[in-house]
């Protein structure tokens, strides 16, 4: 492969990725604290758990 083709792989996986994370941030963020409490969940986490999914434990 050449090395624009890579790099282009590599932006459009990225860009993918991001756009999928900012989708499911949106939907999380619009459940309710109640909703969000019942799966484990506080407000000022949905950003670690998109990413990273959520603590164990």
């Amino acid at each position: 492969m050449t090395s624009l083709t890579t790099a282009t792989r590599r932006f459009w996986t990225s860009y993918r990725r991001a756009a999928a994370e900012r989708e499911a941030l949106r939907r999380l963020a619009s459940l309710s604290d109640g909703m969000l409490r019942d799966i484990g969940l506080d407000r000022s986490d949905l950003r670690h758990a998109v990413r990273h999914g959520r603590p164990r434990g």
